[in-house]
């Protein structure tokens, strides 16, 4: 009676293949790598400022910058989004931990609760600024 069009018929969808343990094992080590690199960057920075004083505000701005880009600026890839921010993080202990005989100075129970704050306002930020 009517002559209706033919319906376009769409492609079938063609579900992603699996990762094999090994490239899971994989990607689970090279994460742990890019956050080992941060640490290590971060700690080799507090030790070079603190042989060279002179170069203390650097150091700050420096760690500073490096994990406000790593928090705040999104990878290409939202899969690894994750990853940067928690690097972030991790660049900041590093660059915190060679100070550690220094943090000896300050009485315990103000040393624990502002370690307690800065991981609770560190996560705080991380949770906020992951948000959609």
């Amino acid at each position: 009676m009517f002559p209706f069009p033919p319906q376009p018929t769409l492609p079938p969808i063609i579900a992603a293949p699996e990762d094999s343990i090994e490239l899971k094992s994989r990607k689970g080590f090279a994460d742990r790598l890019f956050q080992a690199i941060c640490g290590a960057i971060g700690g080799l920075a507090a030790h070079s400022a603190r042989s060279a004083p002179q170069y203390f505000p650097l150091f700050v701005v420096g760690c500073l910058a490096g994990g406000l880009f790593q928090a705040i600026v999104p990878s290409r890839d939202q899969d690894y989004l994750g990853l940067h921010r928690s690097g972030a993080l991790i660049l900041i202990i590093g660059a915190l931990f060679p100070f550690w005989d220094l943090l000896m100075l300050i009485p315990q129970q103000i040393l624990i609760g502002g370690v307690g704050a800065v991981i609770v306002l560190a996560i705080a930020l991380i949770a906020i600024l992951g948000r959609n």
